[in-house]
């Protein structure tokens, strides 16, 4: 008789939810009306748009560290040692989980933490995952505030724009206690802070828990935070000369001058560079274009341009923030570039932001948009600005801190302060065009030139979530550059509504708050109103409506009695905005009410709509649903009479929100699909993001579950449209919790796979794991056993915990049912080992060698015994690696039993004697009794009679004195037979 295993799980239906969260993180897929109440009805009443995926600054894995990375051994294995876990338990507590790198600018501090951070994500270290944050401690744009990174960082961390709080210390908190979730989860997270100017910047943003970890890199010893230091200091000549031969050897493997012959020269080379990475990088640059120079001839320019350097500096330095060593290295480069190339390099320096399109580059240099990339092209090429891609895929161009600190300098030389002045000036004229063009293309106005207009709604709207950080840095600048107030007036009045969707609200604060100062002292009476609109639009939606109620009023009251309405109106509608977003909804819609008077006076049928609007969202807050559904009505025929489907489409959408709250289902459902469908004529992706997950949700809450799966999906395949794979794959949990609530199993099994295939794609190994043991629940819930064991197994090798626990006793269920499998067990038997397969680790040697026990007395019965042996003895060597000497033992007597069966009489002998002492020295009574009785049999068929019957007696003798009166009665049956030479194995019921 064989031994089975002890863990077990009947066949039948799975209760509860089977279809967990996908991602470790909070999941906020599944939430039904995503759109702040607050974000709902802005001046434009432009829909409120999801975030982007990946905010600029904040990265959801890693940028690739420069390719041509080298030497930094200490360096790298210290952090390597830092980051590597080191637990060997749940309650270990590792050491302090934040390290700081300091150093001088270009020594290398960015390129060292990411080569380090990618080596240790590639190593699964970090199953929560990883994010960049880049702080901007040095860069032109100022710091970013700890806030506004905190923000950043819960959107790479997968919450999505709605979930992340605008205030300060909700957001902070926000991302702490988010970091205690995952952390509770054992899903460690990896946050690199990047170019931090101070301690303050980022103490705020430090996780307080066990097993995260933070790499922070500065140029500051950051001495007061409760943290490793490294030092990162500049390189040694030989480590250096490694730099400059593995970059001339990537381009041009047969270059004598990265060979060792030239060695010694490359080392003088690298000691001029004065040990640092970027001054290093920019000589090789110039030796790959040229690869007949000599070394000694530029070895002899460097040094001349030294000597200059520190003759000129009485400090020994080149200029602001530079060594004379990365000086003379700019210096070489820059002498190399043409006329169009130079004044590119130095005009680049006068944008503000941290990174721009070739559009941008070629408003500041005047030339056209081809010409430029080319241009941008041979500048990378000699390592003075850098290539990258937007999360959405589009080119950017950058500049290091310490080359656009160059480039500036180059650019306010006397003979060239003329040209910085014409380029801010046309860079400024080229993003209030834009700016012009995105309000014309949303309010379908006509006030801008044909050839300057987007092409449609949704090319707008996607230029101003790529752009607008560089928007806000350069309305910053054009407020700080006397006599150019004037640009940053239009990029507010034009793009206030959008930038709420995409800036920090804080920083948004401020930036209206220093325009509507800038109005004040100097702008028209129209313009101080249109920037206190817009800092009161920022203030409500940054959870502080009550101060965007206090200036507004403070407005109304101080309004000159000859103003025209229009102006009263428009504070009227940024007041009922405001006053709702306080819950102060009777307030609200009076406001509402006087804008929709005077615009019915004067014929303003657009801005009547935006107050009809804003009126009917303040009903549905004060509870007054059928005045609301009235007036949402009504706001709809409006935009129906003027034509304007996109503008309809918001209407819809509200519309659908008050049929809900009244009850009216199916108007509801209807008023939310064709406002998607009116979205997606516009383009607006994210519009139909927001009326499908309004629709979806109501459809779940009516029970509509099939329906509601549908709209989920619907979303899915929109966000996979853009790229955003964590937000996809949280919208597939929604979407499979619905198909389960329709007990849908098999599309449940097929959003598991596809959220399987993204979260691997991003590196999430505890909410890929889960998606599999999601598809395996709903496997075993179609009766499919086979195919449920390898997702099963996949969700075990991935998991850690309790969620590792809850996939083991699955996948034991699974195995339990298999191993009884009559009607198809070669399919049993398949799925079996292919299950053991894929947990060839050592930490899950006992699952592999249960998974193998089953399929080894699956094959048995098949009459395969041969394999059976094969998979049994495989088990029995897996139980003993992991000391497991009871289920060592079990598999044992299983192979006994095989064994003996293939009349290999002495090897099945002493594997149960094996057993058997096992079973002695655990004081396993039970399983000795099994064991002498199997020996019994096997002596029996040796031929062994006389053992065979004193074995058998021992046995029976065992099973009385265990009350186990019946099984005693069968063994002394046997041991009768033995006597008489009666076959072993001859009869049934044999005790187990």
């Amino acid at each position: 008789m064989t031994k089975a295993s002890e863990q077990s799980l009947a066949a039948g239906h799975i209760q509860g939810d089977v279809f967990q969260f996908f991602l470790t993180r909070e999941d906020t897929g599944g939430r039904r009306g995503g759109v702040p109440a607050a974000r709902a009805e802005h001046l434009s009443t432009a829909m409120p748009l999801t975030a982007r995926s990946h905010p600029s600054g904040a990265v959801p894995g890693l940028p690739p560290p420069p390719a041509a990375f080298t030497g930094r051994r200490t360096e790298v294995r210290l952090l390597l040692d830092f980051l590597r876990p080191a637990r060997t338990g749940r309650d270990h507590q590792p050491g302090v989980p934040v390290m700081a790198l300091a150093g001088m600018a270009g020594v290398g501090k960015s390129a060292l933490a990411l080569h380090a951070a990618g080596e240790a994500v590639a190593q699964g270290w970090f199953r929560g995952g990883a994010v960049f944050v880049d702080l901007h401690g040095h860069g032109p744009a100022g710091r970013v505030e700890p806030a506004a990174a905190a923000a950043q960082l819960l959107r790479s961390l997968g919450l999505h724009d709605d979930d992340v709080p605008s205030g300060p210390d909700d957001v902070l908190t926000a991302l702490r206690r988010h970091l205690t979730v995952l952390d509770r989860a054992a899903s460690p997270v990896l946050i690199v802070l990047d170019n931090a100017f101070d301690a303050g910047q980022v103490a705020p943003l430090l996780p307080a828990t066990r097993f995260h970890r933070v790499l922070i890199t500065s140029r500051h010893t950051l001495s007061t935070l409760d943290a490793r230091l490294l030092d990162v200091k500049v390189m040694e000549s030989g480590e250096g000369a490694r730099v400059i031969e593995r970059a001339l050897h990537v381009a041009r493997r047969s270059d004598p001058r990265g060979s060792g012959a030239q060695r010694a020269t490359v080392v003088r080379l690298a000691a001029l560079c004065g040990g640092l990475p970027l001054a290093l990088l920019v000589i090789a640059a110039i030796l790959r274009a040229d690869p007949e120079r000599p070394l000694t001839d530029l070895i002899e320019e460097l040094t001349d341009a030294r000597e200059r350097l520190e003759a000129l500096s009485p400090e020994g330095g080149g200029g602001p923030g530079t060594g004379p060593a990365v000086r003379a290295a700019f210096d070489l480069s820059y002498q190399h570039l043409g006329p169009a190339l130079a004044h590119a390099f130095r005009v680049m320096a006068v944008h503000p932001g941290p990174d721009l399109a070739a559009e941008a580059v070629a408003a500041l240099t005047g030339r056209p948009v081809r010409e430029t990339r080319r241009t941008l092209a041979e500048l990378a090429r000699a390592h003075l600005v850098e290539r990258g891609r937007t999360p959405g895929g589009l080119e950017r161009w950058s500049m290091h801190d310490l080359v656009r600190l160059y480039a500036r300098e180059r650019g306010e030389e006397p003979e060239y302060r003329g040209e910085r002045d014409t380029a801010l000036q046309r860079l400024l004229t080229f993003y209030a065009w834009r700016a012009a063009a995105v309000r014309c293309q949303v309010e379908h106005l006509d006030n801008v030139p044909a050839e300057k207009r987007f092409t449609s709604t949704a090319e707008a709207l996607a230029w101003v979530e790529e752009e607008s950080d560089n928007i806000a840095a350069c309305a910053r600048l054009a407020l700080d550059c006397e006599g150019h107030e004037a640009a940053a007036f239009d990029l507010i009045r034009n793009l206030a509504t959008q930038l709420v969707q995409w800036e920090s609200g804080e920083e948004l604060v401020t930036l209206t708050r220093l325009a509507l100062e800038r109005a004040a002292s100097g702008g028209d009476a129209h313009t101080r109103l249109e920037m206190l609109l817009a800092h009161g639009v920022a203030l409500s939606n940054t959870d502080r409506p009550l101060e965007a109620v206090e200036i507004l009023r403070a407005a109304l009251g101080a309004a000159d009695p000859g103003a025209e309405p229009e102006q009263v109106a428009m504070i009227r509608v940024a007041l009922g905005i405001a006053c709702k977003a306080a819950g102060r909804y009777e307030e609200s819609a009076e406001h509402s009410r006087v804008a929709i008077a005077v615009y019915t006076d004067i014929g303003w049928p657009r801005q009547r709509q935006w107050a009809l609007n804003n009126l009917g969202n303040a009903l549905r807050g004060a509870g007054r649903h059928t005045e609301s559904v009235d007036v949402h009505q009504r706001s709809v025929r409006a935009c129906r009479e003027l034509g304007d489907g996109y503008m309809e489409a918001k209407a819809l959408y509200n519309l659908g929100n008050a049929l809900w709250d009244a009850g009216r289902f199916e108007k509801s459902t209807a008023a939310f699909r064709r406002a998607e469908v009116l979205f997606r004529a516009a383009g607006d992706k994210a519009g139909q993001i927001y009326a499908l997950s309004n629709l979806a949700g109501y459809l779940g809450e009516a029970g509509r579950h099939s329906e509601a799966a549908g709209a989920w999906l619907a979303i899915a395949d929109l966000l996979r449209d853009a790229g955003d794979p964590a937000g996809e794959a949280n919208v597939l949990a929604s979407a499979g919790r619905e198909m389960q609530s329709a007990e849908d199993w098999a599309g449940v099994v097929g959003i598991c796979r596809r959220a399987a295939a993204l979260l691997r794609a991003l590196d999430e190994r505890a909410g890929e794991g889960n998606a599999w043991a999601s598809a395996a629940a709903a496997l075993w819930n179609q009766r499919r056993y086979a195919a449920a064991a390898l997702p099963c197994a996949r969700a075990v090798l991935l998991l850690e915990g309790e969620q590792q626990e809850e996939a083991v006793r699955l996948l034991a269920g699974i195995r339990g049912v298999l191993g009884r499998e009559e009607s198809a067990p070669d399919d049993a038997i398949d799925a079996l080992l292919a299950a053991a397969a894929l947990l060839r680790r050592k930490d899950l040697a006992v699952h592999e060698g249960w998974l193998r026990n089953s399929a080894g007395l699956l094959l048995e019965k098949s009459g395969r015994s041969k394999e059976s042996a094969h998979q049994l003895h495989r088990a029995a060597d897996l139980f003993g690696q992991a000391g497991e000497l009871r289920m060592r033992g079990c598999a044992l007597n299983n192979l006994g039993v095989t064994l003996r069966g293939m009349e290999r009489y002495a090897a099945s002998e002493s594997a149960i004697r094996e057993d058997l002492g096992i079973c002695r020295t655990a004081g396993d009574e039970p399983g000795e009794a099994l064991s002498l009785f199997n020996l019994a049999e096997t002596l029996a068929a040796a031929g062994e009679a006389a053992a065979a019957v004193a074995t058998g007696e021992l046995a029976a003798a065992l099973y009385a004195r265990l009350d186990r009166e019946e099984d005693a009665e069968q063994v002394r049956i046997r041991v009768g037979e033995y006597a008489s030479g009666a076959p072993a194995g001859s009869r049934a019921g044999l005790p187990g």
